[in-house]
């Protein structure tokens, strides 16, 4: 059995986990004014050219992207991604907003239903791309080719927002203007999946020449956005939009770039990835340390939530059918099962990931939120190539891939290839079931795989949510997912309300009010 227990001394991370610091400490040595680093004028001066002199300014608003996407990562990301799946379910602590919408009693009061912080970091993202060629223009110290590289760095961080936002509520307002103060509403109508995939698209693919291939410190690399961080988002809006050949080609420039490495070991899996984090397999992840932030970024925290929501209380625990799905084959013990991405705390099987430090038996919970978000890493691009493939009905090197993943975990026996399209797809998506626990995908996956070729696999998100219903409940819930509108969450009233006749409700939610 895998226990948990307390650390009392808040073990030591890395000396190099300074991430993002590296960009702040440049920013506030070259600093006289009377603003900080990412300190928000009060007069809302960051949306006008007033604001914006020297590269440092837009050092500093770049910077505040980062440090805003830490309060989406969990708060808006994580709980998108997963709360509706069957990889976590809730605890005896989690909200009673979480509970309605696990129960699909979803209404657009619904606390989930704020997008207001993934926005925030838009607005920021905008601001950085709309004033950053001003300010080449004034400051002759600003070379074109950094500026360019930090634009890239916006776009891509403003279409990774809006990719989670078009899969979470199907249609958003498209905002490129700039809006760096909490307080300005951005006024916009929404704009279809459709066009926003389009123009993120777009906009990802004229930059990616710009975009740096890597930073001067290795540990940016990782932490900040790269031209590789680019391909990965590519291929998923690709697997999304089932453009399979365009998923492969990113997918491939990727894996074939020589800059990230497969951790083979599956006893150094959790140790590499999650634990020291930074490891050769990232290609980009969110940095969270317990170091606080001077002036008005005080606002913003650095540590994330999942120590309290998953070890000290029970907002997120396993799902049901999760300690199973490692123990498939008897007699395999799944090294990122019980003991790695999960562990006992009692009798009870709690989430680990992201909250413990040590693999195996012992394990030792973090003493602070300070674990690192993965956005992407290798054997995410691997599965999302495995899927393509099987979507192409190459079922042998899709299982061959899969097979890879799963030998690392400890299988010694490779799985066949599926016959058909469907079951090679399940054999992958199963995979990422194992391989992504508590990262924010699972959602995500559910609703591609039921989306694909005209929603011909619909009953799969069905069977799944369906796990764990009662049979007299089970006719409710088939009734509400049978329309795929509902699969997207609705907007929140408050922002309808206050975008009263320019904002509208998402439709299958038009009518609830």
């Amino acid at each position: 059995m895998y226990i948990i227990h307390n650390s009392h001394n808040n073990k030591r991370k890395p000396i190099a986990k300074i991430g993002i610091g590296v960009l702040l400490l440049a920013i506030t040595a070259g600093m006289t004014s009377c603003n900080g680093w990412l300190d928000l004028d009060p007069q809302n001066k960051q949306t006008s050219g007033d604001y914006w002199q020297k590269q440092q300014d837009v050092e500093a608003v770049l910077t505040s992207c980062y440090l805003r996407m830490r309060e989406c990562a969990d708060d808006c990301f994580f709980r998108w991604g997963e709360v509706r799946g069957d990889g976590v379910t809730l605890g005896a602590d989690a909200a009673a907003d979480l509970r309605k919408i696990k129960e699909l009693d979803i209404l657009p009061e619904n606390s989930l239903n704020d997008w207001a912080k993934v926005y925030r970091v838009i607005g920021s993202a905008n601001s950085v791309i709309r004033y950053a060629p001003e300010v080449f223009e004034k400051d002759p110290m600003f070379e074109e080719i950094v500026m360019r590289a930090y634009v890239a760095e916006a776009v891509f961080l403003r279409s990774l927002c809006y990719f989670y936002l078009v899969r979470t509520f199907g249609e958003v307002p498209f905002v490129t203007e700039p809006y760096v103060d909490d307080k300005v509403s951005f006024k916009k109508g929404k704009d279809t999946e459709a066009y926003v995939l389009e123009q993120i698209t777009a906009d990802l693919l004229e930059h990616l020449r710009y975009a740096k291939p890597g930073h001067e410190y290795e540990i940016d690399n990782k932490t900040r956005a790269t031209r590789w961080a680019s391909f990965c988002l590519l291929a998923e809006i690709y697997l999304w939009q089932e453009q399979y050949d365009d998923c492969l080609r990113m997918c491939d420039t990727v894996l074939n770039s020589g800059r990230f490495e497969f951790v083979e070991d599956g006893e150094l899996w959790f140790l590499s990835i999650f634990e020291e984090e930074y490891s050769t397999e990232s290609v980009f992840e969110l940095e969270y340390n317990t170091t606080t932030a001077s002036g008005d970024n005080t606002k913003i925290r650095s540590t994330n939530n999942f120590v309290e929501w998953c070890v000290t209380k029970s907002h997120f625990i396993p799902g049901e059918t999760i300690e199973d799905l490692y123990r498939e084959v008897p007699g395999i013990n799944d090294l990122r099962g019980v003991g790695a991405s999960m562990a006992f705390s009692g009798n009870s099987l709690i989430l680990t990931k992201y909250a413990a430090y040590q693999m195996g038996t012992g394990m030792t919970m973090r003493a602070n939120g300070d674990a690192n978000w993965i956005f992407y890493r290798i054997s995410d691009i691997l599965l999302m190539k495995a899927e393509a493939l099987a979507m192409k009905q190459k079922f042998q090197e899709s299982v061959e891939i899969v097979n890879r993943i799963r030998k690392r975990a400890g299988y010694q026996v490779d799985l066949r290839a599926g016959d058909t399209d469907f079951a090679a797809l399940e054999i992958v998506i199963q995979e990422r079931r194992r391989e992504l626990l508590m990262e924010g995908k699972r959602w995500f996956d559910v609703v591609r795989v039921a989306r694909k070729n005209n929603y011909q696999y619909k009953s799969y998100l069905i069977d799944v949510v369906l796990q764990g219903v009662s049979a007299a409940q089970r006719p409710r819930y088939e009734s509400l997912l049978a329309n795929p509108l509902s699969w997207y969450l609705p907007i929140l009233q408050k922002q309808i309300d206050d975008n009263t006749g320019v904002l509208e409700q998402n439709p299958y939610y038009a009518n609830e009010n």
